[in-house]
């Protein structure tokens, strides 16, 4: 078993910890690598859309960070503003207000926040600047969401990590 393996597998434990039910699906999402249930009881992946081993320890942090907003900032409380949001946004029943796409912004940017407690207490082992690229990434997806009201393409995602590991690989 790998490195990576194993922080997996400590991440599904910490989540285990936390009450958390992770499922991970052998399948493509439609759109979605991954997705936190406002309920706080269940993290689902999905695996054939994430690619490598990092990514899906990555993908399953981020989604860990939005849990933990969730006990700490929220109190365990999502408003009904945000869980609508989502709604929409999952549906895409039609273009999301920019009001909404803010709201779900800062949503994605406070989970980011909880990232360096749970790589310290599940000690993973990424590099620093592959963390931080990845929050980046993250971060500026939900910000062309929130100017255009679409997610980026998969080539300007590719453009994008190419662009973010040159600035972060330097930056060890």
């Amino acid at each position: 078993m790998g490195i990576r393996d194993r922080e997996f597998n400590s991440l599904l434990l910490y989540a285990k910890s936390l009450g958390i039910r992770v499922t991970v699906h052998n399948k493509k999402g439609s759109d979605c690598l991954a997705f936190w249930l406002t309920d706080g009881s269940a993290i689902n992946i999905y695996k054939n859309t994430i690619g490598n081993k990092t990514n899906l320890v990555l993908t399953l942090l981020h989604e860990l960070g939005h849990h933990l907003d969730y006990v700490h900032t929220k109190k365990r409380n999502v408003s009904n503003r945000l869980i609508d949001a989502w709604g929409r946004e999952n549906t895409k029943e039609k273009k999301t207000s920019l009001k909404t796409r803010k709201l779900i912004y800062n949503d994605e940017v406070a989970g980011t926040q909880w990232w360096d407690a749970i790589i310290k207490e599940v000690q993973i082992k990424i590099p620093k600047w592959r963390i931080d690229l990845q929050k980046e990434k993250d971060l500026w997806m939900y910000e062309v969401f929130v100017k255009t009201g679409d997610y980026p393409d998969n080539k300007q995602c590719k453009e994008k990590s190419k662009e973010l590991k040159q600035k972060w690989k330097g930056k060890k």
